[in-house]
């Protein structure tokens, strides 16, 4: 059973539900560190000043906002406390919104929600947010700093996905590309070769490939063993008056697959 990292209460009008909160996403990243090349010995990461270059501890320094180049002005410590939120366990839903309408650039990370001690509220308020397919836009203060994120019912628990502000996102206008015109006899064949490869959704079926190649290596030169490495191999780009070819081909192979 995972371990919860922090509780709170889902609230709007009369409802309280009281929940568990969990990490839905873990690190599956093989890490490495940095070693001294004489003796392999791990290195330890210190804080310089270039103008001494004297190595400085966490007691000698402060925290400075840069307002022109090599201009800063320094904050203590106490004078940021004012913006911090104040600590509540309370998840305010602030509204309901149809979660086809929820932007997917704005979400960022997900949490489970698991019942905490009162399974019935729980379980009424999954079935019905599933049944509306409605989310809850909600406020809510962890660790001393507040998010904003999207309350949801996914499969057989309640999910909670912190979702980025407005400001954050960079909007579709910022780049001026090029209108290309497109033939009808190529929208045929990129229609028919997307309905050729079209397959249900399966996310267990996209892996991190670096990762276990990354992780093979290792375990291969941790026996003793010289990997052999393949080489790579150079795919060059396609010509825009070669596409419509390339498209043909592809539909072409995928016919004799199947």
């Amino acid at each position: 059973m995972p371990r919860a990292i922090w509780k709170g209460r889902i609230q709007f009008g009369p409802v309280d539900v009281p929940v568990k909160l969990y990490s839905a996403v873990g690190d599956i990243a093989v890490h490495s560190h940095l070693l001294h090349d004489q003796d392999n010995t791990r290195l330890q990461q210190k804080m310089v000043c270039p103008a001494d270059n004297e190595v400085v501890g966490p007691d000698q320094t402060v925290k400075g906002y840069e307002v022109g180049t090599g201009e800063y002005v320094l904050i203590e410590p106490g004078e940021l406390e004012f913006a911090e939120p104040e600590p509540s366990r309370q998840i305010k839903v602030m509204e309901f919104v149809e979660v086809g309408r929820i932007d997917d650039r704005c979400l960022d990370r997900t949490y489970y929600l698991g019942p905490d001690g009162d399974e019935q509220a729980y379980g009424d308020l999954m079935q019905s947010l599933r049944e509306t397919a409605g989310a809850g836009m909600c406020r809510w203060v962890m660790r001393k700093k507040s998010y904003v994120g999207v309350l949801r019912s996914a499969a057989d628990i309640l999910t909670l996905t912190t979702h980025r502000y407005a400001g954050e996102i960079v909007p579709e206008d910022s780049f001026e590309l090029e209108q290309a015109d497109i033939s009808e006899r190529e929208m045929d064949i990129a229609e028919r070769l997307i309905a050729e490869l079209e397959e249900p959704f399966e996310p267990a079926r996209y892996k991190d490939e670096y990762q276990i190649k990354l992780q093979k290596l290792i375990e291969e030169k941790a026996q003793g063993h010289k990997p052999e490495l393949p080489a790579l191999e150079a795919v060059e780009a396609t010509e825009d008056d070669q596409l419509l070819i390339a498209l043909e081909k592809s539909l072409e192979s995928l016919k004799v697959r199947s």
